[in-house]
């Protein structure tokens, strides 16, 4: 039996100021646009776990005279041969810390905890200035300086102890500049063109020193090392807007990204000296490029009929091809793999009635199988399998304030599937079926 207390703290601190100045080049407005912001966050994991045996033989007895058979037949995924078990409220029931059981806190368990925190500090300045007519050009540069500090724990296998790690502290400057470009070819046609530069900071818990040790064979360390993930990124996008609600609108781009992050994981390895049957570690895996295009169409349909005034369509679609270079992981230097968690093909649509008091919407949303986790050789990378999600809402406003609304949601009933290598081997399925919710909603500011 085991027991896991979760307590878990955070604390976010933010500020920002911005300042506003009007300008004027001629006959054309603008605006010179300063700020500031800082955000610090800090994290504290602190779990507890203890694992309890029973003393007597009453336990066990008392347990066949509270049970339930949880075979299914026609479950989510099939038939659900697994026989009888205790119950939950037997389970759920027992005195862990009473005469009838001894147990002890897991100290293997705990190699999660941390305490981390983090702190960044931005500014920025933003020139925005019309040049005639037609043209607006966005010009900036953000600087952003981040601060971390973090502690873990090291789990010994061995001599059975836990023991927190050095401190590990981290120190970074980003410096992100863009312009935008939106150049107004007619009316209602508009002409967008950027270069930015962005990043993306790893996750707290990949940064923490930990060490974890599962069954005495299984090796998961943390990275302090690991740098934020940059992109260089540039946009060209055309877009026609409706003389009703609606637009259409396509455009290419084309991604530089720097110091990807990917969780390496290897079978029977050498770490420090000793063999391990599983190692893993999050790194970055190295740099990659993105080249994509993406096309939209939003509209009513009163165009086709004044009977379909309250129908409207929405359709969007992408397409990226990624190539990853430089590949720092070992053994696959040379391998051609495409960015982890880049679908290729994503497509969501939706068709939607809107009425005076009734509105209604289906939504359709897809998306490709795409690289999650890179293995040792190609046919250990574990990939997310492509999704289908379909959804169905509805709303009736009774009066201005109580409004009664009901959601069907997953109705394709979409497993959660991870594969390994190629797409018929299976490394993880979670089904969740289809989820209702019915409900009112009541606005006091109206």
């Amino acid at each position: 039996m085991t027991e896991e207390f979760q307590n878990t703290t955070d604390e976010d601190i933010n500020g920002r100021i911005d300042l506003d100045f009007p300008i004027n080049l001629g006959n054309n407005p603008g605006s010179i646009k300063i700020g500031g912001r800082i955000r610090t966050k800090m994290k504290d994991r602190k779990n507890d776990f203890y694992s309890y045996e029973p003393t007597t033989d009453a336990v066990f007895d008392n347990s066949l005279l509270d049970t339930e058979n949880l075979t299914k037949d026609n479950f989510l995924p099939g038939d659900y041969e697994v026989g009888t078990f205790t119950t939950k409220e037997y389970v759920g029931g027992l005195n862990l810390t009473g005469p009838d059981f001894e147990g002890e806190q897991d100290l293997s368990e705990l190699a999660g905890n941390f305490n981390a925190s983090e702190s960044i500090l931005g500014g920025y300045a933003m020139l925005r200035q019309n040049v005639g007519k037609k043209l607006l050009v966005l010009a900036g540069l953000r600087l952003e300086q981040t601060n971390l500090e973090y502690e873990g724990f090291t789990y010994d296998d061995e001599e059975e102890t836990l023991d927190a790690t050095p401190k590990a502290t981290s120190d970074y400057l980003n410096v992100l500049p863009g312009i935008h470009l939106k150049y107004n070819v007619a009316p209602r046609s508009v002409l967008r063109l950027a270069w930015t530069n962005t990043l993306a900071r790893p996750n707290y818990f990949d940064l923490v020193p930990y060490r974890q040790i599962e069954d005495g064979e299984e090796l998961s360390i943390g990275n302090p090392a690991l740098n934020a993930t940059t992109s260089m990124n540039l946009d060209l996008m055309a877009e026609h807007y409706f003389g009703n609600v609606g637009l259409v609108s396509g455009g290419v781009f084309y991604k530089d990204v720097q110091d990807f992050i990917v969780n390496q994981t290897f079978d029977d390895y050498t770490f420090e000296g000793r063999e391990w049957a599983s190692f893993s570690q999050p790194i970055n895996g190295g740099n990659a490029s993105l080249l994509g295009f993406e096309v939209a169409f939003q509209r009513q349909l009163d165009f086709i009929a004044p009977a379909l005034r309250g129908v409207g369509v929405y359709f969007n679609y992408t397409y990226i091809d990624s190539e990853v270079t430089d590949f720092n992981f070992e053994g696959r230097e040379n391998d051609k793999l495409e960015l982890p968690g880049s679908p290729k093909h994503t497509l969501n649509a939706s068709l939607a009635w809107e009425g005076r008091r009734f509105t209604s919407r289906l939504s359709l949303n897809y998306a490709s199988d795409f690289l999650s986790e890179v293995g040792e050789e190609s046919f250990g990378d574990i990939h997310y399998d492509q999704v289908t999600y379909l959804d169905l809402n509805f709303s009736y406003s009774l009066n201005k304030n109580w409004v009664i609304y009901a959601n069907a949601n997953n109705l394709l009933n979409q497993p959660l599937r991870f594969f390994q290598g190629v797409s018929d081997q299976t490394y993880q399925a979670e089904y969740y079926n289809t989820r209702f919710d019915l409900g009112v909603k009541f606005d006091f500011t109206r």
